[in-house]
């Protein structure tokens, strides 16, 4: 089951913390990040939806995958390994998050372009490969 909606619930112990709703589609998703002032998430769709619509966030990375992103994005420094997570680190990050907000948000201005391209880039590679099938 990868429904973790009733665990990540735990979790919301004041109206600080929110755990969406799992039947709300990406593009509401979406819109609710783009509301918000910064994201710490653990999932990779949340971390990618903030980047999008350029709110910084704070990557609690468990995989490659979200080191990987981060690494291409230059945003390695707004990440926490899972195995080091501690309010203290947390605190720490987003008082970085803080004090570098405007030009988080820049950078991720400047590289939506950059990751659109490569998105388009890695569809034509695949339906060049679909065509050969």
């Amino acid at each position: 089951n990868q429904n973790d909606s009733r665990f990540l619930r735990k979790f919301a112990v004041n109206e600080n913390v929110f755990v969406m709703d799992e039947h709300k589609d990406a593009y509401f998703q979406q819109y609710v990040i783009s509301k918000v002032h910064a994201v710490i998430g653990m999932r990779y769709h949340c971390n990618i939806f903030a980047a999008k619509m350029h709110i910084p966030f704070i990557a609690i990375s468990y995989e490659e995958k979200m080191d990987g992103f981060l690494d291409i994005a230059g945003l390695s420094n707004y990440s926490v390994p899972v195995l080091d997570v501690s309010m203290k680190l947390l605190v720490q990050k987003f008082r970085q998050l803080e004090e570098n907000y405007d030009t988080y948000q820049d950078h991720l201005r400047e590289q939506t372009p950059k990751w659109r391209e490569k998105a388009e880039e890695v569809f034509d590679a695949l339906a060049k490969q679909l065509e050969k099938i």
